[in-house]
């Protein structure tokens, strides 16, 4: 890395060495750009750290800007500075150009934020959603004292136990349980796929809802604002914000 120090004395980080050539072709010399741009070779490495205590410690003290010998900046070390940004609707992004990373006195600001575009922010919202609906569809459901498996295997497990009732052929089962055994009866067959097909569409009908009110909405503001909630009851899935 190179430092340069301007006639104002603030400072520019190069990530290396500055590709510009001398009249014969030739890299410029460290010697050159010492003399003619104030520019030195930078002894330490930068230090990236985003847990350090900034109220409490000094991470590069004035005194250790000095130059040994004309060569190379001693002891010219960096804590990164990390800006604040709303990860909801903007992402903290590195500089293109390493000639932009500024130096102040303490910290090396080599990041900038930008803001998502919403039509993003909606894209994505609604992915969250529907893998928050599968989340729920397949979490499984209370029914009677058990919880029952809702995976798509056990759906379809349940619907052909229905079809196999209805038909005459089967007047019941042990049913296997996430917490044991359910002896049913065609009764409690039927039940339990009537159950397990109202919560399927209850799951469906709710990311429905919810993807609407994402595409409808307006400013980011609004998209804070809507809550993945009214997902059915008996569901053994439960959404804790910030999980997805």
């Amino acid at each position: 890395m190179y430092l340069k120090i301007k006639n104002d004395g603030s400072r520019v980080l190069f990530a290396k060495k500055p590709d510009w050539r001398m009249d014969d072709g030739s890299i410029v010399t460290d010697e050159v750009l010492r003399e003619y741009e104030n520019m030195y070779p930078v002894k330490d490495e930068i230090i990236d750290t985003e847990k350090y205590d900034f109220d409490t410690k000094e991470p590069m003290p004035k005194e250790n800007w000095k130059i040994k010998e004309g060569t190379y900046i001693e002891r010219a070390f960096y804590l990164i500075k990390y800006p604040e940004y709303d990860p909801f609707s903007q992402i903290m992004k590195l500089k293109e150009n390493a000639e932009d990373f500024t130096v102040n006195d303490k910290f090396l600001e080599k990041y900038i934020v930008e803001d998502i575009p919403i039509e993003e922010i909606k894209r994505r919202e609604i992915d969250k959603i529907k893998n928050l609906r599968w989340k729920y569809e397949t979490g499984g459901i209370t029914f009677l004292d058990y919880d029952i498996h809702t995976d798509r295997e056990s759906q379809s497990k349940i619907l052909s136990l229905y079809v196999l009732t209805k038909q005459g052929e089967l007047q019941s089962i042990n049913w296997k349980t996430k917490n044991g055994f359910a002896l049913l009866n065609a009764t409690e067959i039927e039940q339990l796929s009537l159950t397990v097909q109202q919560f399927i569409q209850k799951c469906y009908d709710n990311e429905k809802r919810l993807s609407s009110l994402v595409k409808d909405a307006i400013t980011t503001s609004d998209l804070k604002e809507i809550k993945y909630d009214r997902w059915p009851e008996n569901s053994l899935y439960q959404y804790e914000l910030g999980e997805i």
